[in-house]
């Protein structure tokens, strides 16, 4: 203890690099103790089915869906005169199943990417830097074609999305027209 008494001078000097290097080997021993506990809590849900890709993504899907609805709750009467019924009902049905498959797919999308790219990273450093060139030289390709698949798909969706509100529009005036029809006969 007296070597520590001796050094007293240096350690209130250096106090704030000590207080630092304190705080973060007490940050790192809680780390130690609670990442096993979440990845084992990860674990047991993955087990039990309730922490899946679907699972996720199907929540997703139904807690976007609500709030829709909700906004349209919110709405004024002007809102449903500018937009038609057909064209909200199919944003709701149609978009929220798109976003939720967006998710989806997002997120196998930035693993893969994640993953791809450490390999690769990999390789320059411990293999050799032309196998590396010729593991890369190909990757521009799919993303040229998914850019213009993307943008076919984009279109193609559009025109289903119209014509899928004009299906809505017609089957609502349609409906309306008959009760109008029956409250007159």
């Amino acid at each position: 203890m007296s070597i520590f008494k001796k050094l007293a001078w240096f350690f209130k000097m250096r106090k704030r690099a000590y207080f630092l290097g304190g705080f973060f080997l007490v940050l790192v021993a809680l780390l130690n103790v609670i990442l096993p506990l979440i990845i084992g809590k990860a674990v047991d849900h993955i087990q039990r089915k309730d922490l899946t890709g679907a699972v996720l993504t199907e929540l997703l899907e139904r807690i976007i869906g609500s709030r829709l609805v909700k906004h349209f709750m919110e709405m004024d009467a002007a809102f449903y005169h500018e937009y038609r019924l057909g064209d909200l009902m199919a944003h709701a049905t149609n978009d929220v199943t798109a976003v939720q498959q967006v998710a989806g797919l997002g997120d196998t999308l930035a693993d893969s990417l994640i993953t791809g790219r450490t390999t690769i990273i990999a390789m320059v450093l411990f293999i050799d830097w032309r196998l590396t060139l010729i593991a890369v030289l190909p990757l521009p390709l799919p993303a040229l074609i998914a850019n213009v698949l993307g943008n076919k798909i984009h279109f193609a969706y559009s025109n289903s999305q119209a014509e899928f509100s004009s299906i809505n529009n017609k089957t609502q005036e349609s409906i309306l027209g008959n009760k109008v029809i029956k409250s007159l006969g």
